[in-house]
């Protein structure tokens, strides 16, 4: 029994190994010229270039932060860039090597198995209990100056609502706002 789990542990951990450079090289690349905004543990990590947040191009930049350690329902939230706090560090890969991607919080380059999850249409953002959902898969579509993220359940994408407010999704709009623009700065 234990030789089956090693090694389904063992299959899943290099199906991510695999999955992580495609995503890479076809999902949305950092800024140019990125500071970064999450921990050292989290961008120098061993998941390194997949460890960060998105910031907006809002003034100031904006980062989606998670409101406090990994729960049910945590709320997630816009503050000003940090590179001091873990509560900035997710790992952002495309889930099963598809176009979609999954938002796990990941404090200090820690997994905690709590993804961003918009729960239903136009509804705050929140950490649920990773599971590969709609609900917690987001599409990049690129627009001026970044990407817009697009929830695959409800179609909306994330807006920050200013400092220390919990992002929101919103439907599309014709040309995407500085709070609904994101960069990956890992």
């Amino acid at each position: 029994m234990r030789r089956i789990i090693l090694v389904a542990v063992l299959a899943l951990t290099a199906a991510l190994a695999a999955a992580a450079p495609a995503f890479a090289k076809s999902g949305p690349s950092p800024s140019p010229n990125p500071i970064p905004h999450s921990t050292v543990n989290c961008t120098h990590g061993v998941y390194s270039g997949y460890c960060g947040t998105q910031t907006d191009l809002e003034s100031p930049p904006m980062s989606i932060v998670s409101g406090g350690s990994a729960q049910q329902n945590r709320f997630v939230y816009a503050k000003p860039n940090s590179t001091l706090s873990s509560l900035t560090d997710f790992f952002w890969f495309g889930y099963r090597g598809g176009p979609a991607a999954i938002a796990e919080f990941a404090p200090n380059g820690v997994t905690s198995n709590y993804c961003i999850a918009q729960t239903s249409d136009l509804s705050g953002l929140k950490l649920r209990r990773c599971n590969g959902s709609l609900f917690q898969q987001w599409t990049a579509v690129i627009v001026a100056g970044g990407y817009e993220w697009q929830n695959g359940a409800t179609g909306n994408i994330i807006q920050s609502n200013g400092e220390g407010a919990q992002l929101r999704g919103v439907q599309p709009p014709t040309a995407a706002l500085p709070t609904q623009t994101w960069n990956f700065v890992g």
